[in-house]
């Protein structure tokens, strides 16, 4: 009889997150076994330690910027102290929702990217504010579709904006994106499912909320433009939308 290979799921705080990897696993089930283990709660070192895993899923927060945080530095154990192999690999989930990490990545490598300016002291921040080309786009290091991103036309709004995030903090919005576009469908879709569509929202509000960004700005150049292409390349393989 084959040996199954042996996986375990890293679910992150979320309740439904990880319900991809899981449906995966179950295609698969002839030939592989697998768990779930949640390394949110206090015993996860343990729950790992006892039992040997031949591959490790990840699957990194993405919503609160500290549980991000603790996501990553566990998986920084898990792969760099205890030698496990996971999937995505460490490196691309610290990337994953941290502007902060992605932009030095791209700067590091050279790669083309809008400028973009980190300050953790305000009076650089308050300095930069007499140089820079506006309109500038103000965004917070975790939140996606736009929720953390405000665009600032004039040096008193940049001025107010570092002024907010070394006081009381950068929140981001959680209520209905107006700027998508195709707003009926999207009404649409919600109304068909109110109560997915108040989790959901529910959801958004904690995320955006519970942890305001303090102590730094992230400031990068506004590109006007009309739409946007996501690409993605894997070896000589890409495709975009």
């Amino acid at each position: 009889m084959d040996v199954k290979t042996s996986l375990a799921i890293l679910k992150n705080e979320n309740s439904d997150e990880h319900l991809g990897w899981a449906d995966s696993c179950k295609k698969l089930s002839d030939r592989i076994s697998y768990e779930i283990i949640d390394i949110t709660k206090s015993d996860w070192l343990t729950v790992i330690q006892e039992k040997s895993y031949d591959l490790l899923l990840a699957r990194p927060s993405g919503s609160i910027g500290f549980l991000k945080e603790m996501y990553d530095e566990r998986l920084y154990c898990i792969t760099k102290t205890m030698g496990y192999k996971i999937y995505p690999g460490f490196e691309e989930c610290k990337v994953y929702e941290n502007k902060r990490a992605l932009a030095y990545m791209l700067k590091a490598l050279k790669l083309k990217h809008p400028a973009t300016h980190l300050f953790y002291h305000k009076a650089e921040a308050i300095d930069f504010s007499d140089i820079c080309n506006f309109p500038i786009v103000g965004k917070t290091a975790i939140g996606a579709g736009g929720s953390g991103v405000r665009i600032l036309k004039t040096k008193p709004e940049l001025l107010s904006y570092v002024n907010q995030a070394f006081g009381s903090g950068l929140t981001r919005s959680w209520g209905p994106n107006m700027r998508k576009g195709n707003t009926f469908n999207r009404i649409k879709k919600r109304l068909g499912n109110i109560p997915e569509t108040i989790r959901y929202f529910n959801k958004k509000k904690k995320g955006s909320t519970v942890d305001p960004q303090r102590g730094y700005v992230l400031l990068q150049e506004y590109i006007p433009c009309d739409h946007e292409w996501r690409c993605v390349v894997v070896g000589d393989s890409y495709f975009g939308h």
